[in-house]
């Protein structure tokens, strides 16, 4: 009888640094031919009693966590040590995690590297890799662990209404880090007052001053826990320093030009707040 799903999936193209991401079964890591012709030169297993392993000139490397498919098990050591091992083993070229069948613990752990990798949530990346391949759900304990794994490790990235998801849309298009900040982006000093609209005869100072207010009310908005609150937008030197201390890249990640375009978008966000 022929199954239903493939034997395995891409996940993630192959790049010109990185090789592909594939996700599949016991039968995909049996089947030579097809590791060969995909380039795939590490195998991660994520399973017990396989008993596979690849002869010498195969030249596969191969790794083993032999874990049960139960509720019960605890990941989180795991995903730690898979989500390294798999970022870099793609440095090589391209990589399978697998399982008995493809569904549950290799998915876990392909759902934890793009967690890490992209700063998404559970349902991001559940969705993303579904979408890849069809049949992936983990088990409800496993389940439960990236959840938690999400929203410990990207606060954020876990959204209780829709206006924190737009402003956390809106903070990952601010995103710049240290380096380029200091490459690409000239820090002006915040004007003696606020500038409250641009017209095409503001100047190109006036322009960065104007990105720099938006820029730093999307910031307080973004990382104070008190953001939400009505007047919690004052732009003070007071207010800054009083609010939840912060991470010099996330502080100057608020610097990073918006687009102009972005401009009305981010005011009525703000002011409706």
């Amino acid at each position: 009888m022929k199954s239903l799903y493939n034997e395995m999936d891409k996940i993630l193209p192959q790049t010109k640094t990185t090789g592909a991401l594939w996700l599949g079964n016991i039968k995909a890591a049996q089947n030579i031919i097809r590791l060969n012709q995909e380039n795939i030169k590490t195998v991660l297993t994520i399973a017990n009693n396989t008993n596979l392993s690849y002869p010498q000139h195969q030249r596969v490397r191969h790794k083993v966590f032999e874990i049960k498919d139960n509720d019960n098990v605890n990941i989180v050591d795991l995903i730690e040590i898979t989500n390294q091992y798999i970022e870099e083993s793609l440095q090589q070229g391209s990589v399978l995690v697998h399982c008995m069948a493809g569904i549950s613990r290799s998915v876990s752990c392909v759902l934890a590297y793009l967690i890490h990798k992209n700063n998404w949530n559970y349902e991001q990346a559940f969705k993303f890799v579904k979408s890849k391949r069809n049949c992936s759900k983990p088990n409800e304990g496993f389940k439960k662990q990236l959840i938690q794994y999400a929203e410990q490790t990207f606060p954020k990235s876990q959204t209780h209404d829709n206006q924190e998801k737009l402003l956390n849309d809106l903070r990952r298009k601010l995103y710049l880090s240290p380096y380029d900040v200091v490459k690409k982006t000239q820090l002006v000093k915040s004007p003696q007052k606020q500038i409250t609209s641009l017209n095409q005869n503001s100047t190109a100072e006036e322009k960065q001053q104007y990105r720099q207010q938006m820029a730093q009310k999307l910031f307080v908005s973004t990382f104070f826990k008190d953001s939400l609150h009505k007047n919690s937008y004052s732009l003070t030197q007071n207010k800054i320093k009083s609010a939840q201390p912060v991470t010099k890249r996330a502080q100057l990640s608020m610097y990073h030009s918006i687009q102009e375009s972005d401009f009305g978008f981010l005011s009525d966000r703000l002011n409706k707040a």
